[in-house]
């Protein structure tokens, strides 16, 4: 496609940096808008955007040619010296390391590096470039020149000597089509090196993490006898009728061993605090008891290394522990994964097993979505769930979407990835987007009532180790029930939460603790949630 250069853009994205860009799920293969323009340069009337425009660049005549860029806000200038997008490499940008960075129109030279160096081109030979651009507040503008040989101006970059990289002609413009980026030109894309995330979450290794959970359980018959059985109540379940929303405020928080990269260090804000830490001594104290116990029992067991320990704290009655060990066989290299809930009454000295308080760790997890034109994000996560199901081994879960007549996505087509073409339903509802009524509708799919009910959210990642956690754990907004318990507290309030946001969440929490449930909460790693838009919404 000569003459052109291709246009992506993504809509309602915060910040000022162009690192939002990057960072965000839906790039480099998901945009709002997918435009072609006639030069290396664009004005946009919005606020809240990020851009990339991105082709081939072909220059008439060999020499060295300099580049520049110029925008606002900030922005970076990557030029391959070959076709190969995976070639790229920074050659100019605007940039500041104390403030966010901008220039007039036509201002190629208020920061040091908006002008690149010489670089030698070949005439007739196509070379990859790109732009990527963020707009924070205003309207949005960018523009790369560059100097010819021979010349002393910058001048502008037009059709004559650009082509595009994507026929966005063949494709529908709007983002109905996301999987037409196939094999090697969307590898290329995916990995070039403009598109490396940076910055805060780098160094998550959650696979590292939570390698606990491929080694195999322990036989739960070994373990029964070992502690005495009793009686569990604790002193904050919630006996009385509560003021609306009042329960959000009363949720059990639980403490963690060890550190689990949840305080978000660059964050900066008071939920920026990770979870809670269980002090070494008192970890020390219940495995010890705990192991004393076993080997009385089995002494072919040893303590291997503790993989996690959750602490539930009640101030009155005592502490529930969850306990997470790897244990090995003396004489052989096997290993078993332990993972147990003890309890240990205040001012006792003996741990026992708490009544009514175990988790199945094959329980058949189902992820709840009520959609209505979020087929980008849908996207993201059948891709980040048939991952995290492949990495790690565990497919005991099912997807049931409720669709409110999306019109940007074929579900069918987008759930055929294995692990997922199997383990999902789709229930169609029409009128207006009702997010009770369909949470509803779907839970009412689940067979079984010792499955479980996942109440997700299509902005945020799909890390390493959630199905496992949410076994455990229940969480708030983003909840895991078992079916049953749905059933006792009716489920969502669909009749004062209909076509519109808010409250509903912390409705939902009044509604668990009036049947004398408890809420753990616990935040998970990498469980990220990601700024968006309420457009396409809600009805909005």
């Amino acid at each position: 496609m000569s003459g052109v250069l291709n246009l992506h853009i993504w809509n309602d994205l915060c910040g000022n940096s162009v690192d939002i860009l990057r960072e965000t799920p839906l790039f480099p293969r998901y945009p709002h808008e997918r435009l072609l323009i006639e030069s290396f340069q664009t004005v946009r009337n919005v606020d809240a955007y990020a851009q990339r425009i991105f082709g081939f660049i072909e220059p008439k005549v060999s020499g060295l040619y300099t580049f520049a860029i110029s925008s606002d806000d900030t922005s970076e200038l990557w030029l391959s010296l070959d076709q190969n997008p995976r070639n790229l490499r920074l050659i100019a940008s605007v940039f500041s390391p104390t403030q966010s960075a901008w220039t007039g129109e036509s201002d190629f030279s208020k920061y040091a590096n908006q002008q690149s160096r010489n670089i030698r081109l070949e005439a007739n030979r196509r070379y990859f470039v790109e732009a990527l651009h963020k707009q924070g507040n205003g309207d949005g503008r960018i523009q790369v020149n560059w100097r010819k040989p021979g010349s002393i101006k910058l001048e502008a970059i037009t059709g004559e000597y650009l082509s595009g990289y994507l026929d966005e002609k063949k494709r529908n413009e709007s983002f109905r089509d996301f999987n037409n980026i196939k094999g090697q030109d969307h590898e290329e894309l995916q990995w070039s090196p403009s598109h490396v995330k940076q910055r805060i979450f780098k160094g998550l290794d959650l696979k590292s993490q939570f390698n606990y959970t491929s080694v195999p359980f322990i036989n739960r018959s070994e373990v029964k006898g070992v502690l005495k059985s009793c009686s569990y109540k604790p002193s904050y379940i919630i006996e009385r009728n509560l003021s609306r929303y009042e329960g959000v405020n009363l949720v059990h928080d639980s403490l963690i061993y060890p550190v689990d990269n949840t305080f978000l260090h660059q964050a900066r804000v008071p939920w920026s605090a990770g979870n809670k830490i269980v002090n070494n001594v008192t970890v020390g104290k219940i495995v010890g008891k705990f192991m004393n116990s076993l080997r009385k029992f089995h002494r072919k067991y040893y303590l291997q290394r503790i993989l996690n320990v959750e602490q539930n704290p009640d101030p009155k009655l005592g502490s529930r522990f969850l306990l997470e060990l790897e244990l090995g066989v003396s004489g052989s290299g096997e290993s078993f994964r332990l993972s147990e809930y003890v309890y240990l009454p205040l001012e006792k000295e003996e741990l026992c097993f708490p009544e009514g308080v175990e988790w199945n760790s094959n329980a058949t997890v189902y992820f709840i979505l009520p959609v209505k034109n979020q087929g980008m994000w849908v996207h993201h996560f059948v891709s980040q769930l048939a991952a995290v199901s492949n990495q790690s081994g565990d497919y005991n879960f099912h997807v049931i979407v409720v669709d409110f007549s999306s019109d940007d996505i074929d579900f069918d087509e987008v759930f055929s990835v294995w692990p997922l073409q199997n383990r999902y339903t789709l229930i169609k509802l029409t009128g207006p987007f009702h997010k009770t009524l369909g949470l509803q509708r779907a839970v009412s799919a689940v067979p079984n009532d010792d499955d479980i009910v996942f109440l997700f959210d299509l902005h945020i990642d799909v890390p390493f180790g959630l199905l496992d956690s949410v076994r455990k754990v229940n969480g708030y907004g983003i909840l895991s029930v078992f079916k049953n318990d749905w059933d006792r507290f009716e489920g969502m309030n669909v009749r004062d939460f209909t076509t519109k946001w808010g409250g509903e969440d912390w409705d939902l929490i009044d509604r668990v603790f009036s049947v004398q449930l408890e809420i753990e909460r616990l935040k998970q790693p990498g469980l990220f949630h990601y700024y968006h838009s309420h457009k396409g919404m809600w009805n909005t």
